[in-house]
Parts: C-alpha cells; structure tokens; sequence
C-alpha cells in the first residue's frame, strides 16, 4: 500500500517543484493539479504540448517578461494560447507576435523546439545576442521577422533549413559576417530583408536560386566583390535594393531579364564598366539609382525605352558623351520625373 501511493506523491511533489521554483508563480504549492501553472498541468482540454509552453516561458524569462509593454495572461492560470502574442491552432502554438513589446535580453533556443511555428514576430525591440540556430528546426515557419533590434553574431546558415519560409527579415540589427550559401535553399522565399546590418563579404551566387523571390533588401552592409549574373535568373523579382556597399565590377547585362522588376538600386557602390543597354528591356521599371559610382562610357539610348519611369539617377560617376535624345525626350514628356545625370 505505501509503494502504491509514493508514486502519485512523488509524480505530485515533482509537479509542484516545477511551479513553483522554476515558474516562480507562488512562493508555495498546493498538492490539488488545478491550482499548478499550465506546463505541469493536463487538465485543460485544449492544452498545448508541455515542450512549446516550455518555450514560450523560456522566452518570457530570457527577453525580461516582467518589463514587456503588454503581457496579459502570461505565467497566469489560463491556457496559454489566450496569453497576449501567442495564436494556437489545433492545440498547437502556431504564432508568437510580440513585435515593439519592450523585450530585452536574448532569443532563446528553446523556440526551435515549437515545432508547428508559422510566425515568428519580434520586430522593434531591444533584443541582443545572436540568433539561436535551433529556429533552423522550425519546418513549419513562413515568416521569421527580427528586424529593429540589435542582434549580433552571424547569420545561422542552418536558417536555410526553413522550407515553407516566405519572408526573411533581418535588417537593421548588428550582424556581421557573410550572407550564408544555404540561404539560396530557401526555394519559397518571396521576401528577403537584411539591410541595415554589418554583413561582409560577397552576395552568394546561390541567391540566384530564389525562384519566388520578390523583394531583396541588402542595402548598407559593407558587402563586396561583384553583383552576381544569377540575380537575373529570378523571374518574379520587383525591388532590388543594395545601395550603400562597397560592391565592385560591372553591372550584369543579365538584370535585363527582370521583367517584373519596378526598382533597382544600385548607388554608392564602387562599380565600374558601362550601363548595361539591356538595361532598356526592364518594361516595368519605376526607379534606376546608379548614383556614386564609378560607372564610365556613354548613357545607352535604350534607356529611353522605360516609359514607366518616375526616377532616373545617374550621377556622381564618369559617364561621357551627351544625353541620348531618346532619354531627353522622356524626361520631357514626364515632367515630373526625376532626371538625374
């Protein structure tokens, strides 16, 4: 009979040691299930698998909870897919929304362990320290948006595990290092954000690979060496934007082939040789910025061909010659364009 009940009495005395010492939820702990905190409980029947909640506590206490802008319900007695930021499905943590929530501190690898994750939003907060690797785990992720914070380290090429990811955003933190090859991987991506950062390096032929890909955002890093012909490989591609580096070489010809392409940014780099003529094939193009670079020969009278124009920059280089007509024109019949050679 006493072998029988040390079971349950040690399964209880272990439950509430969890509660109470590492949730910090009560300075003491009722033997009665329903009066323990939702990770070392089963009594709700939409309860959440005790690994995600876990997480969802590790990033409470890593990123400062105590000082979050709004944390209703968190470390409360409610199921946890009613705490502010979290959104369930199917008894599943699904989303963590905590964009501009005055989190601290750093991300912990425990998230890597939700594993039917699909938005992981910490945008606009104080965070530092490295990205964990562990979000390489999160198969199900569509959306991993940490940009605004001030992260270091590199980018974790096991990132490029992310398989049903649609958009990237990483700008405006302190990562160093080189953009990682196994980001061309990720073969659903449509947007990728990682301006505004210390990267290094060149831009990985392999981003050629990102057949989806609309939008690329690698302006103000210190990236260098040439533009790779394979960003001309991307079909769906609208904004290219990598302004502010330090890239060198000549502008691919292969960019010609963007035909969805409405903005292309290119200024305050070092590049060199001549204005692709191709150039003129970019239908669809709204702004052409290839100011502050080292761009020499004459302005291709293709470039008359943009008819959707409504910014042209071309100065601060060493281009020769005169206008074309063709481009002269242009500027003409739109008066409002900004035309700048």
């Amino acid at each position: 009979m006493v072998k029988d009940m040390k079971t349950p009495l040690m399964k209880n005395i272990r439950a509430c040691l969890v509660a109470s010492l590492v949730l910090l939820l009560a300075p003491a702990c009722s033997m009665e299930p329903n009066t323990q905190q939702k990770c070392v409980t089963n009594d709700w029947e939409s309860q959440i698998p005790l690994i995600e909640c876990e997480a969802l506590l590790s990033l409470y206490y890593s990123t400062g909870g105590e000082q979050w802008k709004d944390r209703t319900g968190w470390l409360g007695f409610s199921d946890p897919c009613q705490w502010y930021g979290v959104d369930c499905a199917e008894s599943h943590v699904v989303g963590v929304m905590l964009e501009q929530n005055h989190m601290t501190g750093s991300i912990p690898p425990e998230l890597g362990n939700i594993s039917n994750l699909t938005l992981l939003n910490l945008y606009g907060n104080q965070l530092t320290g490295s990205i964990p690797p562990e979000l390489g785990n999160l198969r199900s992720l569509q959306s991993l948006d940490l940009p605004s914070n001030q992260l270091t380290g590199s980018i974790p090429p096991q990132l490029g595990n992310l398989s049903q990811l649609l958009f990237l955003n990483l700008a405006g933190n302190q990562l160093t290092g080189t953009i990682p090859s196994e980001l061309g991987n990720l073969s659903t991506l449509v947007g990728l954000f990682l301006s505004e950062n210390q990267l290094t390096g060149s831009i990985p032929p392999q981003v050629g690979n990102l057949g989806q890909l609309e939008t690329l955002w690698l302006q103000h890093n210190s990236l260098t060496g040439s533009i790779p012909p394979q960003l001309g490989n991307l079909s769906q591609l609208e904004t290219v934007t990598i302004r502010s580096n330090q890239l060198t070489g000549s502008i691919p010809p292969q960019l010609g082939n963007l035909s969805q392409l409405e903005i292309l940014w290119l200024e305050h780099n070092q590049l060199t040789g001549t204005i692709p003529s191709e150039l003129g094939n970019l239908s669809q193009l709204l702004f052409l910025n290839l100011t502050g670079n080292q761009l020499t020969g004459t302005i291709p009278s293709e470039l008359g061909n943009l008819t959707t124009l409504t910014g042209l920059f071309l100065s601060g280089n060493q281009l020769a010659g005169s206008i074309p007509s063709e481009l002269a024109s242009l500027c003409d019949l739109k008066p409002n364009l900004g035309c700048g050679f």
